[in-house]
């Protein structure tokens, strides 16, 4: 179930999963400080951006999905006309950089979403009321802290070097950070471009809170990783993890699960009268380290763009 490189699952969309989402002040409100160190060798910036999305449900539910086992919990999580999401979100970014090209950068990110309680809600009839992927009809502590919170997670902790290694200038990060080579940055081509399975996505968050940034959607990862301007047309870049995480996916029982066992948050799956419940069991893992990879771009003038060719070695 914790499987980073499968395609989303969410290639088809619930009928039922239409909302109107109404955002407070646009996609956020940013509130930047420039910290006067006193030194204008050191610059310090510290950046919060604060998002609200309510979003309601305007449909009532299928019965084709509300009668069946595997979907009846997540449209059952909300009635036509509720609120399905209620949520607050911050990030807060901080960069402290030397002489602009050394320094370092935390971030973190924290949520609250009003329209999830403690309690699973499923078909109450019988027998799917008595089958429940959550036991006794409560979300697991992995469902509530990332639906309800509040909670928060680190984002972002890497230092970094920018120096010139004779005529060519080099860049060098380590700690945690992403790097997502192509041209995509929506969530569709994260999916589909050459950094597909580069970096863990939080599609979960994607899903469900409208204004999400690329920065918030590519999860950061313990690495080293550098680039080097080789020349004008020509760069060369690599990296090497020292860490591995999985997807994030919207979980079964919430509103926009697919379906309701997978993926962390469920405790079970009911089978059969005379088998019972299939129990989570651990999530198989790859190494954590060992996986690197290689790019090289070229950008002649002629061609008026650029070309790249890639390496990746998984674990």
């Amino acid at each position: 179930m914790n499987h980073r490189r499968q395609l989303s699952p969410l290639s088809r969309v619930r009928p039922i999963a239409i909302a109107m989402a109404l955002m407070a002040g646009g996609a956020g409100s940013a509130l930047a400080f420039e910290i006067d160190t006193g030194n204008e060798d050191l610059s310090v910036r510290w950046d919060n951006t604060v998002r609200y999305n309510v979003a309601t449900r305007v449909e009532s539910r299928d019965s084709k999905i509300g009668n069946s086992a595997l979907t009846d919990e997540g449209t059952y999580s909300f009635d036509n006309g509720d609120v399905v999401a209620n949520r607050l979100d911050l990030l807060t970014e901080l960069d402290v950089i030397y002489q602009g090209r050394m320094g370092f950068r935390l971030s973190g990110a924290a949520w609250y979403d009003a329209a999830y309680g403690a309690e699973s809600r499923s078909n109450p009839n019988a027998p799917l009321s008595g089958i429940p992927s959550y036991a006794n009809k409560v979300y697991s502590d992995y469902t509530k802290r990332f639906y309800r919170g509040p909670s928060g997670e680190l984002l972002d902790a890497f230092v970094f070097n920018n120096f010139d290694l004779g005529d060519v200038p080099v860049r060098l990060k380590f700690g945690r950070h992403t790097v997502f080579w192509g041209e995509s940055l929506f969530l569709g081509g994260a999916l589909h471009s050459v950094s597909y399975a580069q970096m863990p996505l939080d599609l979960q968050k994607g899903f469900a809170t409208p204004g999400t940034e690329a920065k918030e959607l590519f999860r950061p990862l313990n690495q080293l990783s550098g680039q080097a301007q080789i020349t004008d047309t020509v760069s060369v870049a690599g990296q090497y993890f020292l860490d591995w995480e999985a997807y994030r996916y919207p979980e079964g029982g919430t509103y926009l699960g697919p379906v309701d066992f997978a993926f962390n948050g469920p405790d079970r799956q009911f089978l059969s009268a005379g088998l019972g419940f299939a129990t989570r069991g651990h999530a198989v893992e790859p190494r954590h380290t060992g996986e690197y990879g290689v790019s090289l771009r070229w950008s002649p003038e002629a061609l008026d763009g650029t070309v790249g060719f890639y390496y990746r070695h998984y674990a």
